[in-house]
């Protein structure tokens, strides 16, 4: 679905009021990641959750705004990490901008 806003693998998300910086890099079924960690395989009756593994430039613990509003402590990135819907939400709302593979974010939102 190519339209002029998509999520893809490999774009750096720029946060340009709170000089933070994320890199999406794999899109994840998070319900599937968690049915497979139990053992329970392919087999299970749920609408997809898409979430992203990303990159942020700081750790959490010194997280800023934007990190702390996207994501989850370190111990459930692996299950959660970033929601896909949250984060069009989020990038959406603060009219981000998308050129190439960089996607700016001005405002503090």
């Amino acid at each position: 679905m190519p339209t002029r806003f998509t999520l893809e693998e490999g774009d750096m998300i720029v946060f340009k009021a709170t000089k933070e910086v994320c890199v999406l890099v794999k899109r994840f079924d998070a319900v599937q990641r968690r049915q497979n960690e139990r053992g329970k395989g392919e087999d299970y009756s749920s609408w997809p959750s898409w979430c992203w593994d990303t990159q942020w430039t700081t750790d959490y613990e010194s997280r800023g705004p934007w990190q702390e509003r996207l994501t989850v402590a370190p111990k459930h990135q692996r299950f959660y990490g970033v929601s896909d819907c949250n984060l069009f939400n989020a990038l959406s709302h603060a009219r981000a901008i998308k050129k190439g593979k960089v996607i700016t974010v001005k405002t503090n939102a």
